[in-house]
């Protein structure tokens, strides 16, 4: 065998080589990021009942909130009504007094015609 033989075996072997030490470096490293991602998976869950909680509280706000808005609607509507009930009132209250002072002037009237007799 000649050194240049011995030189591509030689090179083939530490090819071989750090091919071998970057597969077993990547299998590694790939199960360190496996058991990490359960870790932070695990983690991630524990957050669950928390979550959970949370998302309670928000539907309670949330029907607490309707309720609310519900009542200030109710409350605007009776509101407006009672001003509708005023402004017929005092139309009517206004149409009461022009009535009397009718009254009265027919009354006046009729008492200046008999003294003018």
């Amino acid at each position: 065998m000649t050194w240049e033989a011995w030189l591509i075996a030689i090179s083939i072997a530490v090819v071989a080589l750090a091919f071998a030490a970057l597969v077993i470096f990547l299998i590694v490293t790939l199960l360190s990021v496996r058991s990490m991602v359960k870790d932070l998976d695990h983690k991630v869950h524990s957050f669950d009942p928390l979550f959970r909680v949370v998302n309670k509280a928000g539907d309670a706000i949330e029907r607490k909130t309707s309720r609310v808005k519900q009542l200030s609607e109710d409350v605007e509507e009776e509101l407006e009504e009672d001003l509708r009930d005023q402004r017929r009132g005092s139309a009517v209250n206004t149409a009461m007094e022009v009535a009397e002072w009718a009254l009265i002037g027919l009354a006046l009237w009729q008492k200046v015609k008999v003294r003018k007799r």
